[in-house]
């Protein structure tokens, strides 16, 4: 397809994604040469239409279908960008879509000037897997030429919320349970030093010149600063931040490796494993010398019939001495007979397992009387899923 008029509807749109307030009026932006066309294609932007005056290097873009690819003049591509010197590649692409913010850490970009910073904060912000950008009173978008440039194209699998005044934004940050941490030279807090609470962030940083706003200083939870010698008045925005995402994101890991050390399932279940043994073998005591492990034994010997020593190890996870142990007292009383290194439960043992069946009901019934019969058979749906991953993972080479 060519044009030749630059009065065709497409060169037209394309010469207003210039202006930052079409590129969100329309949800486009116009990417400028082989590099942002390259990175939306990466991203899996998607192409509505490549313009270009070259007809020997079309290849490069080999995803982009025929019937997009436009041929213009010089003259009109120059009309396109605004510049005085030619781009050989324009492309018309979609944007991102402004949505609502939801990660666990979350950077503010308060009434930012230069795109530059703004790429780079961007571009620092995805290192560290951070994907969501909250944008207040920013006269700019990211999909800005020199955002995308200074962002190395990291815009394009990035996610943005914008507010136009600062009480929005508190409001809303505070709703969805962030705690407001705002980075400023004159905080008492040493950034390094400042404990955090077990919360989302939002971490602000402001104007170049001026900082952030006075409304987010006040209704900040935590402000921060980081130390520096004072032959330097202030550090560039990008690089403060890139240290405030360091260190907060630091603490965050380690806030949440510690609530998944104590809350992880494996850790639940452990537990839940533990407790369950400790009530049964308090029931068991009750009426018996045995412990409600060795009753647990039995009750397994009886399905299995026959058990190695290897295999009652692996089954109630007791090992060595302790395991023998366990295992005389139950021969003792003639309720266990070992062949080799087989065992297997001998009738009178049978006969135990018969009268002491009334105390593991009741037990069964007390453990899981809040329980219902659909939860109980969804967890051990559940529980069979986790036991073939497992499998799974252990089979793998």
């Amino acid at each position: 397809m060519k044009i030749t008029s630059i009065k065709n509807p497409i060169v037209v749109e394309a010469r207003n994604l210039q202006s930052s307030a079409n590129r969100k009026e329309l949800g486009k932006a116009l990417l400028y040469g082989t590099e942002q066309i390259s990175w939306a294609i990466q991203n899996g932007v998607e192409i509505d239409f490549l313009l270009t005056s070259s007809r020997e290097r079309r290849d490069l873009f080999s995803s982009i279908s025929a019937e997009k690819i436009i041929e213009v003049s010089e003259g009109i591509l120059k009309k396109i960008s605004g510049t005085n010197y030619l781009v050989p590649y324009m492309a018309i692409a979609k944007a991102n879509a402004y949505r609502t913010i939801s990660n666990d850490f979350v950077v503010v970009l308060n009434n930012l000037q230069d795109f530059g910073n703004i790429g780079s904060i961007i571009r620092t912000g995805k290192g560290f897997s951070i994907d969501e950008f909250v944008f207040v009173n920013m006269k700019s978008d990211p999909f800005s030429r020199k955002v995308i440039d200074s962002s190395r194209g990291t815009v394009f699998n990035s996610k943005f919320c914008e507010y136009y005044d600062d009480k929005s934004a508190i409001n809303s940050l505070k709703q969805a349970g962030y705690q407001i941490i705002v980075t400023s030279p004159h905080a008492r807090n040493l950034q390094s030093q400042t404990p955090l609470k077990n919360k989302k962030i939002a971490l602000v940083i402001g104007n170049e010149s001026t900082g952030a706003s006075q409304e987010f200083m006040n209704s900040a939870d935590i402000t921060v600063q980081v130390p520096m010698s004072t032959s330097v008045e202030s550090l560039n925005a990008s690089v403060s931040a890139g240290i405030s995402i360091y260190e907060l994101k630091f603490k965050q890991v380690l806030i949440m490796l510690k609530e998944k050390i104590f809350s992880n399932l494996g850790r639940q279940i452990g537990v839940t494993a533990k407790l369950i043994r400790s009530a049964f073998d308090k029931e068991v005591r009750s009426c018996s010398d045995l412990s409600g492990l060795q009753v647990i034994l039995m009750m397994i010997m009886a399905l299995d019939k026959t058990m190695t020593s290897a295999e009652i190890s692996r089954d109630i996870s007791v090992f060595g001495d302790d395991l023998q142990e366990l295992l005389n007292k139950i021969e003792e009383k003639n309720y266990l007979i070992k062949k080799d290194d087989t065992y297997c439960l001998t009738d009178k043992g049978t006969e135990f397992l018969a009268e002491i069946w009334p105390v593991v009901e009741r037990t069964h019934q007390k453990i899981l009387e809040s329980v219902s019969e659909d939860e109980l058979s969804e967890l051990q749906s559940i529980l069979t899923k986790i036991q073939v991953g497992c499998k799974k993972l252990l089979s793998t080479d």
